[in-house]
């Protein structure tokens, strides 16, 4: 693995002041990430549970609810952001 050096050098250094070796930092930093994205992927397949039910039992949800819902899980980090490219294509 190998990591930028300006990205190595702050790890080294916030490590250091936590009293953790790098390997630790790191391996505790990818286990955050990895219950973060748990937690992301939980969320959106409830999202996706309570759609379909609410859209079994009322019809399909309006665009305008939808964009605003969307942007809701966006501002509440469930979602990211939406790029430039990705509205562009």
């Amino acid at each position: 693995m190998s990591l930028p050096p300006e990205l190595e050098d702050a790890i080294a250094a916030t490590a250091a002041t936590s009293g953790q070796s790098f390997s630790a930092w790191l391996a505790d930093a990818a286990r955050q990430r990895l219950v973060a994205e748990a937690k992301r992927a939980e969320a959106l397949a409830a999202v996706a549970e309570w759609r379909a039910e609410y859209e079994a039992e009322h019809g399909p949800i309006l665009r305008d609810a939808a964009t605003q819902a969307r942007s809701e899980l966006i501002a509440a980090g469930v979602l990211p952001p939406v790029s430039e490219e990705r509205v562009a294509s």
